[in-house]
């Protein structure tokens, strides 16, 4: 059996490395793939309302709900709910990597790229790469306001010619949700799209199950098991990964301080596949995704 990999966590003042190693041993989870926190920590999220989001999103009134969802990130921030999330737009990549590196291949870092307000972006990931202290990259053109076309093709040229992939979390209007830009201008770059492709979703997934480098990760909470379910049914089972959103997707109950990978486990065993598909979406084809770093 390969390694239960989760593909994508989050560590910050929330969720240290420590934090999240413990968890992952109290769930069998062997490595996960970690960023730095783009945000200040998350409200509680109301499942009604995650449930209603999802739900109009891939209804035939979806346009009403990329609207809604467009508009909750403005101001430097997201507006959730009565909440105001505070949005880093310089993110903590050197010591993400410094964390990272002592855990003996278990956490597995991405940087956040910024290039949209950090000039030397391209010049960093660049050397991470060359230094071998990074894996892949993330990138929030939701929370960051990126078009990907024209804001990640430098990035992912690097990306592409190292064979490591990208992170991508599509926005909800025409120029942040626009990823195919980004195909175009790297063909042959891995891209991993959050969320089962949030808030895209069906329209997205044709494009997954085509195009061999793309996939999707199941990544909590903006997903659930029926929107997993349906994922994995139009992309394939090779195309999606096991991802917790850590530390948002790991609250139990949902609130800041108190974790498991319950239910984002819970969401994979109850689509009740085949056992090699299931080796697949837990790690396989993450590890297959991944190129080796360090000394």
């Amino acid at each position: 059996m390969a390694d239960v990999i989760d593909a994508h966590a989050e560590l910050g003042t929330e969720l240290s490395a420590a934090d999240l190693l413990r968890l992952m041993d109290e769930a069998h989870v062997d490595r996960a793939v970690v960023s730095a926190a783009v945000t200040d920590p998350f409200p509680s999220l109301r499942d009604r309302s995650l449930s209603l989001m999802r739900a109009l999103l891939r209804s035939p009134l979806r346009s009403l709900g990329l609207s809604r969802l467009d508009r909750l990130a403005r101001g430097g921030g997201l507006h959730i709910g009565h909440d105001f999330v505070r949005v880093q737009h310089v993110v903590a990549n050197d010591a993400l990597l410094d964390a990272a590196a002592n855990t003996s291949g278990r956490l597995i870092p991405f940087a956040v790229v910024t290039p949209h307000t950090d000039r030397t972006a391209v010049r960093r990931v660049e050397a991470w790469i060359a230094e071998r202290r990074i894996a892949g990259a993330a990138a929030y053109a939701w929370y960051h306001a990126l078009e990907p076309g024209r804001d990640l093709a430098a990035i992912g040229r690097l990306l592409e010619r190292a064979h490591m992939p990208l992170l991508l979390q599509v926005g909800a209007n025409p120029r942040t949700s626009d990823f195919q830009a980004l195909r175009r201008a790297c063909p042959n770059l891995t891209m991993i799209l959050a969320h089962a492709a949030m808030p895209l979703f069906q329209s997205a997934w044709e494009s997954v199950r085509k195009d061999p480098h793309l996939f999707i990760d199941l990544a909590g909470p903006w997903i659930d098991a029926p929107v997993a379910r349906a994922a994995v049914r139009a992309v394939g089972a090779h195309k999606a990964v096991f991802a917790s959103n850590a530390p948002t997707g790991l609250r139990s109950p949902a609130k800041s301080g108190s974790g498991s990978y319950a239910a984002a486990r819970a969401n994979i065993e109850s689509l009740s596949l085949r056992a090699r598909d299931m080796d697949l979406i837990m790690g396989g084809t993450m590890a297959q995704l991944l190129t080796p770093i360090g000394a």
